[in-house]
């Protein structure tokens, strides 16, 4: 009996309108009683179904996600387990995340304090979780890099890598074509390289 999907956490991506099919799988894990969180400025369609919609601020979704892991923190919400035997640097990531308390990123996301909390608890205490970002996570932020590794810390912290009904790893693919050797930079004359 494997365990199933008992949160979402969905960080600024429209999945109703990018990627039907998983979206379509979301409303059925939803109807066996899954949660739902959604991260994102505009009320779109997994928002209004959300249990809980987080209606940041555009570009401060990194704070709000280092609100959450605050919580889960300071309340010892996280997977002690997993932390200690895949997780290097918590002391710090402890330290960094005392910062983001509920009511400064409130101030910095337009998130009240209370949501934060709630979305925080929600998330670590329904396991396993899964999350899937998108561009709005990845492309409108100065915090690219710090909002998707956020985004990470919460689903390792939880104990959600690679546990079934959370984030798999899938590792290599071999039918799997990376971009570099479709453009096959290495291939192309000299003259050609110039021009790009």
């Amino acid at each position: 009996n494997k365990p199933s999907t008992r949160c979402i956490l969905l960080a600024g991506a429209e999945l109703s309108q990018s990627m039907q099919g998983l979206w379509n799988m979301i409303r059925q894990k939803r109807q066996a009683g899954a949660k739902l969180i959604v991260i994102d400025p505009r009320e779109t369609i997994p928002a209004r179904e959300a249990d809980i919609w987080l209606q940041v601020k555009p570009a401060t979704d990194t704070a709000l996600l280092m609100g959450m892991i605050n919580v889960i923190i300071e309340e010892e919400l996280y997977d002690r387990e997993f932390v200690e035997k895949w997780c290097y640097g918590f002391d710090g990531l402890k330290e960094r995340a005392a910062n983001y308390t509920p009511e400064k990123v409130a101030d910095i996301t337009w998130v009240p304090a209370e949501k934060i909390r709630e979305a925080a608890r929600m998330y670590a205490t329904n396991r396993p979780a899964v999350k899937f970002h998108g561009l709005g996570l990845e492309h409108q932020s100065n915090s690219v890099i710090s909002g998707i590794q956020a985004v990470n810390i919460l689903s390792a912290i939880t104990g959600n890598v690679d546990a079934c009904g959370g984030d798999v790893l899938t590792g290599p693919c071999p039918d799997f074509i990376p971009h570099e050797t479709i453009e096959a930079d290495d291939s192309l004359p000299e003259e050609q390289v110039n021009k790009q």
